[in-house]
């Protein structure tokens, strides 16, 4: 019996299957190969995966940035802006030269004059030229009322301007102008004070920046008359520092001794800065409104300074006065708010140096 045979396949046939099978496989690797380089350039990467999404501590650190490119460009602003501040204040010059004119009655002031057609009950043909006590009107009539003693206000009575100078860069600041007629009290025609100006954030707390802020001032010597020292009068007459005369403005050394407590230094001087600050904004700009009354300083209080002076009007005041059983009774929950006023004060102050010691508005 013969076994069966089968038909052998052709060898052209096998050769060109594998050779079609090589080819397929061939261009699928090649096919992979060119998405994997395509899906690796799109994501950057380089390994053929999408990139991880960034962390919550990436997106901080991108925040911060921005948040100091917007200080650094803040602090560009106010630099500009007191250069034009600088720049323009001899516009504003003519506007207090005469207003100074006329307060002190001049002959060219009389050509400022506005004449009514028709003279007012208050108009006389012998009244003096000037406005007498202008500026000491204008101080009582502000926040600055509580500092000015009785015994000041002859003194006050001599001031006929005030003016500020603005300095710029490198150090900027402003120089405070109290101009005075001779009087009994001192020689001088010119009490000054000046106060230096910073315009840098804090590297370690840059979201506290606020613009410029004062850190340093100097005041001047004051050539008292024999026996007419106010300051040393209002010291030895009252025991409280509610008796510091208004012309301790001048002597900030005062204000903050060597042997100061450091923070309640800072309290101390962030106080005086703030009187500087208004005497700049407020007073000089605003002089005739307030001569007039015609701003109410009911609201402009100094709640928030911590000197002597103020702590004892505003918080120790009535206790001091009062000696009724009802009023020893709440004069611990006095001082304890007055206590707890300087500390929010002091824990807002950041700190400037003055003389050495740490200081700031």
């Amino acid at each position: 019996m013969d076994s069966p045979t089968s038909e052998p396949v052709p060898a052209a046939v096998t050769d060109s299957a594998v050779k079609d099978t090589l080819d397929e496989q061939m261009a699928s690797v090649e096919q992979r190969i060119k998405r994997l380089v395509h899906e690796s350039q799109s994501s950057g990467t380089g390994t053929g995966t999408a990139a991880p999404p960034p962390t919550i501590g990436a997106k901080v650190q991108a925040l911060r940035k921005v948040q100091r490119q917007i200080v650094e460009k803040e602090v560009k602003l106010y630099l500009t802006t007191h250069a034009m501040e600088v720049e323009f204040q001899s516009e504003f010059r003519e506007c207090y030269d005469a207003l100074a004119q006329i307060v002190s009655g001049t002959a060219e002031s009389q050509r400022l004059l506005v004449l009514e057609p028709e003279p007012t009950a208050s108009d006389r043909a012998d009244q003096a030229l000037g406005v007498a006590g202008f500026w000491l009107t204008v101080l009582k009539a502000s926040m600055l009322d509580h500092l000015i003693e009785e015994a000041d206000e002859q003194a006050l009575q001599k001031l006929k301007d005030i003016r500020c100078e603005l300095k710029p860069e490198p150090t900027p600041g402003f120089v405070l102008e109290f101009h005075f007629e001779p009087n009994a009290f001192f020689t001088n025609e010119l009490l000054t004070k000046e106060y230096f100006l910073r315009c840098a954030p804090d590297p370690l707390k840059p979201s506290m920046f606020n613009g410029f802020e004062i850190f340093h001032c100097v005041g001047c010597r004051i050539d008292w008359r024999e026996g007419q020292n106010l300051i040393e009068q209002s010291e030895s007459d009252r025991e409280d520092a509610a008796g510091a005369s208004f012309f301790s403005f001048f002597e900030p050394e005062r204000c903050a001794p060597d042997d100061t407590d450091p923070d309640i230094a800072v309290a101390l001087l962030e106080c005086d800065f703030q009187y500087g600050y208004y005497i700049r904004e407020k007073i000089i700009p605003r002089a005739v409104s307030l001569f007039l009354r015609e701003i109410d300083n009911a609201k402009e209080t100094c709640d928030n300074c911590a000197c002597q002076r103020c702590m004892y009007k505003h918080f120790f005041g009535s206790a001091l006065d009062c000696s009724t059983p009802e009023c020893q009774e709440e004069k611990p929950d006095q001082m304890g708010r007055s206590n707890s006023q300087e500390t929010v004060v002091q824990q807002d102050v950041q700190g400037p140096a003055i003389d050495g010691q740490k200081n700031e508005h």
